[in-house]
């Protein structure tokens, strides 16, 4: 009797198959299928990853101390070539306040950023950069020197995930240098260097 109300109980829980052993048809409970965990949901690569891609929005100020103030917008691609070590492409769109004539500038830059610090558990970075980059200006810049010169630059900086998401914060402070490397002689070639604070936004793509 309670053989066959066990079987009854495991008849209502899955439903019977039918199955031939030893020369007869008997009634066996199909077996439930096996429970599948959820996939995993996709984790955030990590910050500097070898191979991935960045883009960089950002600003510039600098003040000489004098009269002379520069101020810029930027826009980076930047791609890891080994963990934690990136080379951008900036493009900085300048203006130049200065004591005689003021200026727009376009100013393409190679930039290189060693990530020389990196906390995994609170996903910030601490990096030097180094680049060299040529500055077209509407005028003069530095006033008596060329529309045309040189920005050679090094810094410091940090960078840290903005929240929850994959986009991140950076600011840092670096040598601002202006000078055309006397491509017009010794006369023509002031220069001009302040401390340039920017800050920006990146984001993977």
């Amino acid at each position: 009797m309670q053989h066959r109300v066990a079987a009854l109980i495991l008849a209502t829980i899955t439903p019977p198959t039918l199955a031939y052993e030893a020369g007869r048809f008997t009634m066996q409970p199909e077996q439930a299928p096996p429970i599948e965990a959820p996939p995993e949901l996709a984790s955030s690569k990590r910050f500097g990853e070898e191979g991935s891609w960045w883009f960089t929005i950002g600003g510039l100020y600098a003040h000489d101390f004098d009269d002379n103030t520069d101020v810029n917008l930027h826009g980076a691609v930047s791609h890891f070539l080994v963990e934690d070590f990136e080379v951008a492409f900036e493009l900085a769109a300048f203006g130049h306040f200065q004591e005689r004539d003021d200026a727009l500038g376009l100013n393409p830059n190679l930039v290189f950023r060693w990530h020389l610090l990196h906390d995994e558990d609170k996903d910030w970075t601490f990096y030097a950069d180094a680049g060299i980059g040529l500055l077209f200006t509407t005028d003069e810049v530095p006033d008596g020197g060329t529309s045309v010169n040189f920005t050679p630059r090094f810094g410091l900086g940090l960078t840290g995930r903005l929240g929850d998401t994959d986009a991140r914060w950076l600011a840092g402070l670096r040598w601002h240098h202006i000078s055309n490397a006397r491509i017009s002689g010794e006369e023509e070639n002031p220069s001009r260097d302040a401390p340039g604070f920017y800050a920006g936004l990146m984001f993977p793509f």
